[in-house]
């Protein structure tokens, strides 16, 4: 492999940062070298560099000890920060499609000059209550033709931040992908997925994430976390729910190719066990997940890196956060060395205005005007009220310093969500003839917001969730899955939500 042909992708998961070297040619990714990067705990949380001393320090001494390349960077990251939804658009230019995602995200509050997008194209897109096709049978992009796509949003201050944090430590990011993104770009190179339908269940921690998959083709995804003991029983009916969930989404799109197989990653043995025996009881196999030829990699395996391993594979641009804001870099560096060329011209311009200016201008006028202003700038009125204007910009200046202290104290303030009694009666509200609600605990300084529902059905608990998404008082909603009560034939939910800043005002 040529060192051209490389590229660099480094991984956020979490709090754990990693960096993958290679390439995807001929049917293949080939991952040459696979880095884990060690940092302080808390460095890096959520997608979020939290200590920039210590992460510049940590990707100082990564790159120096492997020879990376410190220009054209892939960041492949995870979190709530990047707003991940897949959508159907006319096909159009960059340009325009821009524009058009920036109104689709409008409904998750996502839209506006100060956020980036990002996008892929899906294929065709389905009619209403059809499958999506092979990926194989795709050939036509006739121009303006429903598209399906995957597309992402981040605030632009967000992926600033992260390309500012990795430029302290020396490294030029090329691009800022949303690990979803990754993750697709590496389902056709899974010899086991690509035919037929499957649902793939990736456990890293608490966190699992499952993916429908239909001749090939991404359908869905879904990420939870799972509350239950590791290896009980319990454990295994909430993975078996997210198996479900998406078995129902796909019998929605009146599919004739019903998933049959289920493939785990990232499971112990007591969790796959207590997992499997579940799943069997929808009527699908279950089995782990194994390693492709088609994905080979070099002092690891795919289970490592299976969130991101695909951004080898994505297409230039493709899903780039970073592109508005690179682009806008690059035109702002070209027009500042274009004025650096035209200043020793202007100079030119400017010495032989002045010396012409001399030579016209006679001695005896210019004695008389430095004589004239010699006597007003040494007029006694003048020079004190120069001095009065002097005290006068000086005290202005120390009262709009105060003043913008002020002004930015307020709006910290202002910027946090108040969780008070009128939150509790729109959270009750909203489950008023659906479910009971309770409850357990706020988070002040993270805004999150947790409770538990219970109600006589999975479907009047979903659409509890559908009412708590619509009061617009929450960024976010996720809940753990759902709990049959046997005793009581009840069923509960543990449901988290993340408050929006106008919460409580």
């Amino acid at each position: 492999m040529s060192a051209s042909s490389m590229k660099t992708v480094v991984a956020f998961t979490g709090n754990k940062v990693s960096v993958l070297c290679g390439d995807a040619r001929g049917g293949k990714i080939r991952v040459e070298k696979l880095i884990r990067v060690s940092f302080p705990i808390g460095c890096v949380m959520n997608g979020v560099v939290t200590d920039t001393e210590a992460f510049c320090e940590g990707i100082r001494a990564a790159w120096k000890e492997n020879r990376l390349p410190k220009s054209g960077v892939i960041l492949s990251v995870d979190g709530n920060h990047v707003t991940v939804k897949k959508t159907q658009l006319p096909r159009a230019n960059r340009k325009r499609t821009g524009e058009m995602l920036a109104y689709d995200f409008q409904d998750t509050n996502a839209g506006g000059p100060d956020w980036v997008y990002g996008s892929m194209d899906l294929g065709p897109a389905a009619p209403q209550g059809t499958a999506l096709p092979s990926a194989a049978g795709e050939k036509d992009k006739a121009p303006g033709e429903e598209r399906e796509l995957l597309a992402a949003t981040a605030e632009k201050a967000y992926v600033m931040e992260l390309a500012e944090a990795f430029a302290q430590a020396g490294v030029k990011l090329g691009s800022v992908v949303a690990s979803r993104f990754s993750m697709i770009r590496l389902l056709p190179y899974l010899e086991e997925i690509k035919s037929g339908s499957c649902i793939l269940e990736s456990l890293d921690g608490e966190v699992l994430s499952t993916v429908l998959v239909e001749n090939g083709k991404y359908l869905n995804f879904t990420s939870s976390r799972v509350f239950s003991d590791h290896g009980t029983p319990s454990f295994g009916g909430e993975v078996a729910r997210t198996v479900s969930q998406l078995l129902q989404f796909q019998s929605m799109l009146k599919s004739e190719n019903r998933a049959t197989d289920v493939y785990c990653l990232g499971f112990s043995k007591e969790d796959f066990d207590v997992s499997a025996e579940q799943i069997g009881l929808l009527g699908l196999n279950t089995s782990v997940l194994g390693e492709s030829p088609s994905v080979v990699i070099h002092g690891g395996s795919i289970r490592e890196c299976f969130d991101h391993v695909g951004a080898l594979a994505l297409g230039k641009d493709e899903g780039n956060l970073y592109r508005e804001i690179a682009s806008s870099d690059e035109r702002n560096k070209k027009r500042d060395a274009f004025l650096l060329k035209l200043l020793p011209l202007l100079l030119l311009v400017a010495v032989f205005t002045v010396i012409s200016s001399s030579m016209i201008a006679g001695n005896t006028a210019k004695e008389r005007k430095v004589e004239e202003l010699n006597a007003y700038l040494t007029n006694a009125d003048n020079v004190a009220k120069e001095q009065a204007y002097n005290d006068y910009l000086a005290g202005s200046a120390k009262f709009n310093a105060m003043l913008a202290a002020a002004t930015q104290m307020k709006e910290a303030i202002d910027s946090y969500p108040r969780a008070v009694s009128a939150l509790d009666s729109i959270i009750i509200n909203a489950g008023v003839g659906i479910v009971d609600v309770s409850i357990q605990s706020f988070d002040a300084a993270s805004g999150q917001l947790s409770f538990t529902a219970t109600g006589q059905g999975a479907e009047r608990l979903n659409e509890f969730v559908e009412a708590l998404q619509n009061t617009g008082i929450f960024l976010n909603v996720t809940y753990s899955g759902y709990n049959l009560i046997e005793s009581t034939g009840i069923y509960n939910v543990n449901v988290s939500c993340v408050l929006s800043a106008a919460a409580g005002r």
